[in-house]
């Protein structure tokens, strides 16, 4: 999808009927996380590739863990934290 611009993207998730989105670049090089505002999906999620909030309304929730965002911090991210037990990453 590289060469796709961002409404064609948009388009072809929801044509495939993507239930959970999950953007694993965030804001880091060659990402296309863009394509997250026009909420092309009915849940979207970070995880992984950028480990801090976005900043963007349409992302719903952030997978992470108490270490890499502590619950005192929760109030400086927009998306929600979706905790997994240990460590975040695989």
């Amino acid at each position: 999808m590289g060469t796709l611009d961002d409404e064609a993207i948009v388009a072809q998730i929801r044509a495939d009927g993507i239930d959970i989105l999950v953007d694993l670049t965030g804001h880091t090089e060659a990402s296309r996380i863009s394509v997250i505002e026009y909420h092309p999906a009915p849940v979207q999620v970070s995880w992984i590739g950028y480990a801090n909030t976005n900043g963007i309304a349409a992302m719903d929730w952030m997978i992470a863990d108490a270490v890499v965002l502590p619950p005192e911090d929760e109030a400086l991210y927009i998306e929600k934290p979706l905790r997994l037990p240990g460590c975040y990453l695989c």
